[in-house]
């Protein structure tokens, strides 16, 4: 602190005192004690819940973390003076700064009158302290005794007030035992809100993680927390140890006290970023949760970055996040804003792509709408059971998260090629003209003639087309000239910045879709359009009332739900990683051009299901819309600046305060506003499809052109759902039969042109069915590569295959033509192996029939270019007994000419032999 002011009059010199920043720190803790002992006062006559007790209560909290905050921005500024570099991480380890934010915990938690205790010790110190150095001495400045050289320099001595020594002895007395009533406070408080957690107390759970945390590290911190554990510890072993205590409850409490020592072992966050243990495992632990290497590279020159695209982002983004969950998931708006709340943060902590930015998407948010629909015209739900629809799309994210998590941890990150693009493209395209279709119904205020005719908003596109065609006379001319000039402005706006960019990059920055937002809510309002039948957005408010309720979605009594979400959410799934996988390899692991960027994030496939399955199951709690990595929300964050991950942590910050303060500002909103930014995602979804088209009719791709009408025809006529069976279906089937078709090859030899002047050349040997006129024949051999490992999978067909090889020279001839290569042609088999680089069970018995048939009909066979003995291919060429089927090692060769020498040899050999005879 600095010295108190001891020139000018008591005024002068108070007036000096009041406009530095520790006052205001004092301040603070003095507002702290106040608003504590009126708190109290209101407990002891169990007033507690009333206006004042609530304001007191409040109050105290804003002050603890306004006084630490004043700590935390002088430390701060100590560092930013000194040119010192200060990660999250290590910002995070400063106990004023978990004191300031579990002060803000408190503040917007429910009433716990325990907490109020810890703080209210220390501010009583810290007034005490700052009372003796700072404000007793500015009233009464300490009196010369007239004695020199009693101080060190020679200057005089000076006696300070009665009072002052007093308080001195006062905290120097009692700070100890007062710090060890903190740490015992502390602890206790934490049996306090398990109590709660366990009686299922409204947001209990989240405060119970939360001050863990805070708790561990406390732990981790002070001496007299860790005096306090060890001393509460020793008292509970002397009980247990006491005969009369049952062995049941002595083994239950040497259990409990394991779980927590391994808990405390696990969370050390020194031992992996201290140096304590060996860098290995440090790399690990950074590998696996990648926040760990992030947060100790951040820089605070990072900072005004991530801040610009947040905000770009969050203005772009979050009024989309209310369409998508209106318009297409039909379940309250709010439930949209969730998707930016919690899954952007989770994926910020535990994502390998620092500038991707999760969030909820178009095609996946209307799969939850068919979901939703389904359940109502199942009977278990409702049109108007916000509730209920929540708590389905809270399901269908759970279990999408679920299923995309299991994915990570078996490593299956190579299902984004599970689906081909013609797929993609036939079902995206597909999915933007069915949002096309199904906005324009409230684009043109037809939504309730909708639902006087019938199941229109449950049926197929074609049917939604039919409709708007034949009630188009009943449109509202309000509501269109909203819906279409916003759409109008949009595309204008969108079109100007593609244009516009590459000249001048911050037209990025124009939050164009923000403004439109604006301008129509206040329009609204002021023209009172709401009046003249156009629909508003009105109260954005959680279906339950709390702001954010917590529902786990794995509960027996969403199993109905479960069954029909299934083959759904597994799509949402696989959609959502695919697209997540396009942004990730578009943007990299954030090294920059010249390496500026964060290094050492390595991105991985698994790693990233992994991160999106955590995220989008955290999501389902909340009952949030799915969220994935989208392309382009992605590149609006890179492009504005971000750089980190702390650009998706503060957009979730962002949401959070949209939530918190900024849902009355929605209320005036149009409906048909919303709809028409989901109609310009929508065409964003389609009008990439005649490039695809184009491209596809360039190289003959008739088959793919055939599986994207088929896809999308069977979406638009009848339902997403067939659409969506369909293209999978297909998909699969392409895959299978792809893996199961086994690609062997008959060879021939490549003629030479100096073959004549250098004998020694190698021979080269192709594929006869590329190029048969061009090469050469061996008599009486077979040669055949098999390119690519044996499985199950696709040796079910190898013998038919082999068979036509002999017969006809190639795979592709119908087995009904006669046979045109001669029996003499196949007297030996020469099998080229060098792609076969494994083989399982299955390959290894059906190559061993083969060869057995060979060798019963007298047919020699060879194999060349087998891996090393070392590998498992070749122990199971052994174990199967094919070495020895064939003859021996000696039919193993390195080179199909090294074994065309040794049919040549054996035949002679055979032939010296029968004349012999």
């Amino acid at each position: 602190m600095a010295p108190p002011p001891s020139a000018g009059s008591v005024s002068q010199r108070m007036m000096t005192l009041v406009q530095t920043l520790q006052f205001g720190w004092f301040v603070g803790h003095l507002t702290l004690l106040f608003c504590a002992v009126r708190y109290a006062f209101s407990y002891i006559t169990f007033n507690f819940y009333s206006r004042f007790a609530r304001f007191s209560y409040r109050t105290a909290f804003v002050a603890a973390a306004a006084t630490y905050g004043i700590v935390v921005y002088k430390g701060y500024r100590a560092r930013v003076r000194g040119r010192q570099q200060t990660s999250p991480l290590a910002l995070a380890a400063d106990e004023n700064v978990q004191y300031m934010l579990m002060a803000l915990v408190w503040l917007f938690s429910r009433q716990v009158p325990l907490a109020l205790l810890p703080f209210m010790v220390y501010s009583i110190f810290h007034v005490a302290t700052y009372s003796r150095t700072n404000l007793i001495p500015t009233i009464t400045p300490p009196q010369q005794t007239g004695a020199t050289g009693a101080s060190p320099g020679g200057r005089p001595a000076t006696k300070s007030s009665p009072l002052a020594d007093t308080i001195g002895k006062f905290v120097k007395e009692y700070y100890d035992a007062s710090m060890t009533l903190v740490a015992g406070l502390e602890i206790l408080l934490w049996f306090r809100v398990m109590l709660s957690a366990i009686t299922f107390t409204k947001g209990s759970w989240m405060l119970l993680a939360i001050y863990t945390v805070f708790l561990r590290a406390r732990y981790s911190q002070s001496s007299f927390v860790q005096g306090a554990v060890r001393q509460g510890t020793e008292r509970a072993d002397a009980m247990m140890a006491n005969q009369s205590t049952p062995p049941a409850v002595r083994q239950g409490w040497e259990t409990v006290k394991r779980l927590v020592r391994q808990a405390a072992d696990a969370t050390d966050i020194n031992r992996y970023v201290g140096g304590n243990q060996p860098a290995k495992k440090a790399q690990y632990l950074s590998y696996y949760f990648p926040f760990l290497n992030w947060t100790r590279q951040y820089k605070w020159a990072y900072l005004q970055g991530d801040v610009i695209a947040a905000l770009t982002m969050a203005s772009f983004y979050i009024p989309m996040s209310l369409s998508y969950a209106s318009n297409l998931g039909h379940i309250p708006p709010i439930n949209g804003l969730y998707s930016f709340v919690f899954n952007p943060v989770v994926y910020a902590l535990l994502g390998s792509c620092p500038q991707m930015v999760v969030g909820p998407e178009a095609a996946g948010s209307l799969l939850v709408g068919t979901v939703v629909r389904s359940s109502v015209d199942l009977g278990h739900s409702g049109d108007q059971d916000h509730a209920m629809n929540a708590r389905i799309a809270g399901v269908v994210t759970g279990m999408a998260g679920a299923v995309i998590f299991v994915a990570g941890l078996t490593r299956l990150g190579f299902l984004d090629s599970v689906l081909s693009r013609p797929f993609l493209r036939g079902f995206i395209s597909a999915i933007g003209f069915v949002i096309l279709a199904d906005q324009l119904i409230p684009e043109m205020g037809l939504t309730q003639r909708a639902k006087e005719v019938g199941q229109v908003s449950h049926g197929s596109s074609y049917e939604k087309l039919v409709f708007l065609v034949s009630n188009a006379s009943h449109a509202h001319r309000l509501t269109c000239a909203v819906a279409f000039g916003s759409f109008t402005i949009i595309m204008v706006c969108r079109e100007l910045k593609r244009r516009l960019q590459p000249r001048y990059p911050s037209v990025a920055y124009i939050p164009d879709r923000f403004v439109v937002v604006v301008l129509s809510a206040v329009l609204t309002w002021k023209c009172g359009w709401d009046k003249k039948g156009l629909e508003i957005l009105g109260h954005v408010k959680s279906s339950t009332g709390s702001p954010f309720p917590f529902r786990w979605p794995f509960i027996p009594s969403h199993m109905k739900h479960v069954r029909e979400a299934m083959s759904t959410s597994f799509l949402i799934a696989l959609l959502g990683f695919f697209e997540s996988s396009v942004a990730a390899k578009s943007l990299g692991g954030g090294d920059g051009k010249h390496g500026e960027g964060l290094q050492g994030i390595v991105l991985s496939a698994n790693r990233e299901l992994v991160a999106l399955g955590v995220a989008n199951i955290v999501g389902g709690c909340f009952m949030a819309l799915p969220a994935f990595g989208g392309y382009g929300r992605s590149k609006v964050n890179a492009s504005t600046g971000g750089r980190t991950p702390m650009s998706s942590i503060i957009l979730s910050l962002i949401s959070l305060l949209c939530v918190l303060f900024l849902l009355p500002y929605f209320y005036y909103l149009p409906k048909a506003v919303l709809s028409s930014m989901i109609s310009v995602v929508a065409y964003s979804l389609i009008e990439e499809a005649p490039d695809d088209i184009k491209f596809f009719l360039r190289i003959r791709g008739f088959s793919e052109l055939a599986l994207m009408s088929l896809i999308f025809l069977a979406t638009i006529f009848y339902s997403l759902p067939l659409g969506i069976a369909l293209g999978v279906g297909l998909s699969l089937l392409s895959v299978i039969r792809h893996s199961t078709k086994p690609r062997i090859q008959i060879l021939g030899k490549v003629p030479s042109p100096n073959a004549a002047s250098n004998p020694d050349t190698p021979d080269q040997w192709e594929s006869a069915e590329e190029n048969p006129k061009a090469l050469e024949f061996i008599k009486g051999c077979l040669i055949v590569r098999i390119p690519e490992p044996l499985t199950f999978a696709n040796t079910g067909d190898l013998k038919s295959r082999l068979r036509r090889l002999e017969l006809y020279g190639t795979t592709l001839a119908h087995p009904a033509l006669p046979r045109i290569r001669d029996a003499q042609h196949n007297q030996n088999i020469i099998f080229d192996v060098h792609g076969v680089t494994g083989l399982d069970g299955s390959g290894a018995q059906v190559l061993a029939e083969i060869v057995d048939g060979y060798v019963e009909r007298g047919v020699r066979v060879f194999f060349c270019r087998v891996p090393g003995e070392r590998s498992e291919v070749w122990r199971k060429f052994v174990r199967s007994g094919i070495v020895e089927r064939v003859g021996g090692r000696a039919h193993f060769v390195r080179s199909v000419d090294e074994a065309l020498r040794m049919t040549e040899l054996e035949s002679e050999e055979e032939e010296w032999g029968g004349r012999r005879r």
